[in-house]
């Protein structure tokens, strides 16, 4: 009564205290205040009148233990900078583990057993069980009538702190539990960077998303064919590893459940509570509804080009809350593979590309925020809505900088440029750079409203990639790519060179192979001249690059484009944890490095921005195929740390705040 709040979260464990969550569920009931309840166990959930939403911790409860109260899953978040993922070059091949606590709610006496198997199969396997309880003593016991006492290391109870070093000291972790509703030691294992297997129990399918890893309950013998088999094929134990760093984060993080808890709460306060001078009763909250934004995002046009495509990724991301619309500012330039990009939640509307058809829209739709990117959509909403009460925010891709040195290209740019960055309530920037405009046209008191906002990419897991036999690529050849626009300042044509020079080192019948996603009438030209070489690959434009880029083992961007800024190629290299050789442009530098750790290798441009020198480019090249003091595994190892704070889930929530506020 004296926080008076608009509503209870509750966590719901059962077991014996039945009686004391009764006496709370119904002094909530009489006061309605509505009841948020978290299942965190596989139980049936406490029913009354006062809760409004179940929060089950995995599908797997949700499923087995149904309420007729309306349900969703948010799974438990967890910090994993603190289980950071190993260099996968000093991966361990020798030590199976489990953390547990050793107790028959979570384990059985034939728990051990597997490690038992395994220890007898491979005399040199370590077998680590970390944790104690109740259980130890049998373990201890079948341990040393196996006669491999010297195979086993029992730590006991060990501080949440101690934990990643045992962790990295494991190979493969081991899940042969009782029961699972959904375990944290088992999201820490996979963010390390490890397998994980186990039996087919509980919600252990649900996280680590596959049931090839895990053994029928209580089948010794065919869990232990799953580790030894791992053991001995350390590559497919890597893509595991790399994959299941992957799937935490975007899954299990705790930013990703603080964000889920965020929009439950703020559906559940629904605009009453202490604001209003009184608590929200239930029925109040089961009828309100999170605000939905009416949102316009407007582009340049819809060709393929970074700053197009990554407007578009955020109207996808945004309609999942708000009603989102698409205006474009040139609706001659069009390409119909850039359209189908488009999600269906996401309303693409008429244009003429005029501006008064443009404010029609913004008054007719009751638009509440604009969000425009590249300077053509930037310099048509002002058109439209200079006077208009609408918010709008400038997304800036490094088109600016382009018009400076190129005035001709629009010769009102100059003229509308101060008055249109006043009007804007915010400028979101992507580069240091973006900020040269104030300077240019004399105006840096407006560096308040200009905040910087990575660019964000959401990668896709059901993208299938191209065939690597079926374009004449051995298994052991190895393969540079390039995702861009096809135009001489991306490098393609340096490229080229460099890998010919590369091939002409190679001995034993390997090859590097270039492989080129994009169009133009350029690359077309480039195709003509050397086609002839078999391993120079033009793939045309491709509306998933993934396909392409999942056959990378490096992607590059030797690029020299004055408006570079974030390249969208480079987050989508690192979503598919491809190591990166890139120019020193824009704002690259820091997309491949975080907390002192680099994902790629860049090269500097000269003063005047000259083209990248194919020799250079061809040495480093040479050194990441030869994996040169395991230089191509360490960057690798670091790809998915780096890509975090590029995750489209960041990035969307991020442009949403600095939009609205």
């Amino acid at each position: 009564i004296e926080f008076d709040p608009c509503f209870a979260h509750i966590h719901y464990w059962g077991r014996g205290d039945h009686d004391w969550y009764r006496a709370m569920f119904e002094m909530l009931e009489e006061l309605e205040i509505p009841v948020i309840q978290n299942v965190n166990v596989p139980i049936e959930p406490f029913e009354n009148p006062s809760i409004v939403k179940n929060v089950y911790v995995s599908d797997y409860v949700k499923e087995n233990f149904p309420s007729p109260t309306d349900a969703q899953v948010i799974y438990p978040g967890s910090d994993f900078g603190f289980f950071s993922a190993r260099d996968l070059a000093s991966y361990p091949d020798n030590c199976i583990g489990m953390v547990y606590r050793l107790d028959w709610d979570k384990v059985t006496p034939e728990s051990i057993d597997v490690f038992i198997e395994v220890a007898k199969r491979m005399d040199k396997m370590k077998c680590l069980i970390v944790g104690d309880g109740e259980l130890f003593p049998v373990y201890a016991e079948k341990v040393w009538q196996s006669g491999l006492t010297a195979n086993f290391e029992f730590s006991g109870y060990i501080s949440y702190y101690d934990l990643p070093r045992y962790y990295r000291e494991m190979s493969i972790f081991v899940a042969p539990v009782r029961s699972e509703s959904f375990g944290q030691v088992v999201p820490f294992a996979m963010s390390i960077g490890m397998p994980v297997v186990g039996y087919d129990v509980g919600a252990l399918p649900e996280i680590i998303g596959t049931k090839d890893l895990l053994a029928p309950t209580g089948n010794v013998s065919r869990l232990a064919d799953i580790i030894v088999d791992l053991l001995r094929d350390r590559e497919k134990m890597a893509r595991i590893a790399i994959h299941n760093q992957q799937r935490v984060r975007q899954l299990f993080s705790v930013e990703k459940m603080i964000s889920d808890y965020a929009r439950l709460y703020g559906e559940a306060c629904g605009g009453s509570g202490p604001r209003s001078g009184r608590a929200a009763s239930s029925r109040e909250v089961q009828s309100s509804l999170p605000k939905r934004y009416k949102m316009l995002i407007t582009l340049p046009d819809l060709e393929f080009g970074g700053g197009q495509i990554f407007a578009i990724r955020l109207a996808n991301f945004l309609a999942t809350m708000h009603e989102v619309y698409l205006y474009n500012a040139r609706p001659h330039l069009w390409d119909e593979r850039v359209i189908s990009l488009i999600d269906s939640k996401v309303k693409l509307l008429h244009s003429s590309g005029l501006p008064y058809e443009l404010r029609r829209y913004i008054v007719d739709l009751q638009i509440e925020v604009v969000n425009s990117h590249v300077w053509w959509a930037d310099k048509l909403v002002f058109q439209a809505a200079a006077a208009l009460p609408v918010q709008w925010a400038i997304s800036m891709h490094g088109c600016y900088e382009a018009f400076i040195k190129h005035p001709e290209w629009d010769a009102a740019f100059f003229r509308i440029v101060p008055s249109l960055l006043a009007r804007a309530d915010k400028v979101l920037y992507i580069a240091d750079k973006n900020l040269t405009i104030l300077e240019h046209v004399g105006l840096p008191k407006l560096k308040a409203k200009f905040t910087k906002v990575y660019n964000g990419y959401c990668r896709k897991e059901d993208v299938a990639p191209q065939s690597r036999e079926a374009m004449g690529i051995n298994d052991d050849d190895f393969v540079f790519g390039i995702v861009s626009r096809g135009i001489p300042e991306k490098g393609w044509q340096e490229a080229i060179h460099a890998t010919m020079m590369v091939n002409r080192s190679l001995r034993n019948g390997r090859r590097a192979h270039l492989i080129l996603v994009g169009d133009s009438e350029y690359s077309q030209s480039l195709k003509a001249q050397f086609d002839g070489l078999a391993y120079i690959h033009f793939t045309g434009i491709s509306s998933e690059p993934a396909e392409w880029i999942q056959m990378f083992d490096v992607g590059m961007l030797p690029s020299y484009f004055i408006s570079e800024s974030q390249p969208l190629a480079i987050l989508e290299y690192l979503a598919y944890q491809k190591p990166v050789i890139a120019t020193d442009v824009g704002q690259v530098r820091e997309m491949l490095s975080v907390n002192g750790k680099s994902a790629g290798i860049l090269i500097p441009l000269d003063a005047a921005g000259s083209p990248v020198d194919p020799k250079r480019l061809s040495h480093i090249m040479r050194s990441l195929l030869a994996n040169d003091n395991g230089i191509l595994d360490s960057l690798r190892s670091n790809t998915l740390e780096v890509f975090q704070k590029h995750d489209m889930e960041v990035c969307g929530n991020r442009y949403f705040n600095e939009m609205v506020a």
